[in-house]
């Protein structure tokens, strides 16, 4: 494994742990799949403003707000309607390798 650097508490830099061509990869995946959840505008519960950024998620749930329903996960990109791309495999292995955490994924079914 790379060299890291402990940058402050709970924070770890692992400088050049993906080398140039494999930082173009994940990059391209990331913007393939952008391509098929693209950015979108939440906007804030009950008053309808827009946030002051836009979004996108990956995964098998999605973080989205809007007036309606307020501050919520969903399954579907709330534009496409369309169930959200997977995390590209490389950020999921950089999980793994680099953290000392196990990934969980728990879905609970609508009421």
């Amino acid at each position: 494994m790379t060299n890291q650097l402990a940058v402050a508490p709970g924070v770890t830099l692992w400088p050049l742990r993906l080398d140039a061509a494999a930082q173009k990869a994940l990059l391209d995946e990331v913007f393939a799949r952008i391509a098929q959840a693209p950015f979108f505008e939440p906007t804030m519960p009950r008053t309808g403003k827009k946030f002051s950024v836009r979004m996108t998620n990956f995964g098998p749930l999605g973080w989205v707000s809007d007036a309606a329903k307020g501050y919520r996960y969903e399954k579907l990109h709330p534009a496409t309607a369309e169930p959200w791309p997977p995390i590209p495999p490389v950020v999921l292995r950089l999980w793994d390798e680099t953290t000392l955490q196990t990934r969980q994924v728990t879905i609970v079914q609508d009421m």
